[in-house]
């Protein structure tokens, strides 16, 4: 899915492939759906880059079973199938068990911090940073809870916790957050004609425009800006993908 997503195309390619299982990005869930392209698949997987924004999705009334995916840049995730009345599950504070399996069989732990973040333990969170045999995970602490930076507040009455947006004005990028007019600002300074904005479908990614993109996004490097930012601009693959 990409800029100059095409519903149509989209919903031709998912009857050709007859596809059982469709994961897709969680903000495009109501527009795909009101397109009439999610009324085949057996089961659907939202995934949620962030998941402040999934606490504020519209109740699911399709046919199709949903299950949403919160995922906290490379800590963990969370995943809960939607409840009867359509809206998402919400997170449990302490320890999630995994579904339909024995008794005692903990799938992820959560805690808040005492700065207000949320941190996870558990199978579903990795222990190192990657590749593989590097150091421990750099947030971890001594209980083995890693912190995701994601703020969040305890509902006391139900025991759930609900993750706050990022502050008005506030990109979040691969676990990163910049302040979006300093952003404008790095690639105007560059390049006073190309754009860069939060991409709306994909979430935690920036979208960038520029007539040379694999140009721009050189000069952006060379310049010192991070490389987060560059990759907004990356050359994308050509593909038949909707």
């Amino acid at each position: 899915m990409h800029h100059g997503f095409d519903p149509g195309t989209f919903a031709a390619q998912c009857r050709e492939r007859d596809g059982g299982t469709i994961v897709l990005p969680g903000p495009a869930l109501a527009s795909l759906a009101d397109a009439d392209c999610l009324a085949r698949p057996a089961n659907i997987i939202a995934l949620w880059r962030s998941p402040d924004r999934l606490a504020r999705t519209a109740p699911w009334r399709g046919e199709a079973g949903l299950v949403d995916v919160a995922s906290f840049g490379e800590t963990g995730l969370l995943a809960g199938l939607r409840r009867p009345d359509g809206l998402p599950l919400p997170i449990p504070y302490g320890s999630i068990g995994a579904p339909r399996a024995a008794d005692g069989i903990t799938v992820v732990e959560t805690l808040r911090t005492g700065a207000g973040t949320l941190a996870l333990r558990g199978p579903m969170v990795p222990a190192h940073a990657f590749p593989l045999g590097t150091e421990p995970h750099p947030t971890m602490d001594a209980l083995g809870f890693t912190d995701t930076g994601f703020t969040c507040r305890l509902e006391r009455d139900s025991q759930t916790l609900v993750i706050d947006g990022p502050p008005a004005g506030i990109a979040s990028v691969g676990g990163y957050r910049f302040r979006q007019s300093h952003v404008e600002a790095q690639v105007a300074d560059v390049n006073p004609g190309a754009t860069i904005l939060p991409d709306a479908y994909l979430d935690a990614r920036l979208a960038g425009s520029a007539l040379d993109r694999e140009a721009m996004a050189a000069q952006l490097l060379a310049s010192g800006v991070n490389s987060l930012i560059a990759g907004a601009f990356r050359a994308r693959k050509a593909s038949n993908a909707a």
